[in-house]
């Protein structure tokens, strides 16, 4: 008798780094296409008072069904576009560093 191990449905997208880099539209552009592929998504974006320079995180959850927390807790996919935001986030990720 086998049994198969559960499929993770749940995709967690974390990306970081300065303001003005992208870090809030690349998490738009991957949510948009995410949904258009009839996925559910949620963000969370996260970012200092400061419009250019400033620290700047963006937080996606993909899934095929319901989401049940918009939280990113172990990321299956981190994009840093800074040292110090890989350093900040590197232990928060499972999967691919990119």
């Amino acid at each position: 008798m086998t049994t198969e191990a559960p499929t993770k449905t749940r995709t967690e997208i974390l990306i970081s780094g300065f303001g003005g880099q992208g870090v809030i539209r690349m998490g738009q552009i991957l949510g948009l296409c995410a949904i258009n592929q009839g996925h559910r998504v949620t963000m969370l974006k996260s970012h200092g008072t400061e419009t250019r320079g400033g620290y700047v995180r963006a937080q996606l959850v993909i899934s095929p069904d319901y989401v049940d927390s918009p939280v990113v807790e172990n990321a299956d996919v981190f994009v840093a576009f800074s040292s110090p935001a890989y350093k900040k986030f590197y232990d928060s990720c499972t999967g691919t560093i990119h």
